[in-house]
């Protein structure tokens, strides 16, 4: 669930992106099991109050939190770091300093946010193909 949800805000489509992310992450960290490992901060995303998680998830979506989440990953799942990194970037940009969790309503930001995100995964495909 998206930190402005838990937080009690309207479900928006950076949201769902944001969810989105949050999928990808428990796939790559959990490699195909139930469940995340038991070291795993993941574990801690689903344990506690709304605030609770959502300031969990504020720490591990911050710069210095998600080195910590990528460190999770499977090492079949190495080659993906790179646009996780680039995702967690583009749906948690810096704003006067500060991890910047809003959502940009203005049908040009809507466009330009969704085509970041396509792009992302584009340069990702094209990337690991020409590793094969």
């Amino acid at each position: 669930m998206a930190i402005g949800v838990l937080k009690g805000h309207q479900n928006t489509y950076r949201h769902d992106l944001e969810a989105f992310l949050y999928v990808f992450l428990w796939t790559i960290i959990t490699n195909r099991a139930d469940d995340p490992p038991e070291a795993s901060r993941l574990r801690q995303w689903s344990r506690g109050t709304w605030d609770e998680l959502a300031a969990r998830k504020s720490r591990d979506m911050a710069c210095d939190g998600f080195e910590g989440i990528l460190g999770e990953f499977a090492l079949d799942f190495h080659p993906l770091k790179p646009l996780a990194e680039r995702l967690r970037g583009i749906l948690f940009p810096l704003r006067e300093g500060t991890m910047w969790v809003g959502t940009d309503t203005d049908a040009e930001a809507v466009d330009e946010l969704y085509e970041q995100v396509i792009c992302a995964f584009e340069e990702a495909i094209l990337g690991l193909e020409s590793h094969e």
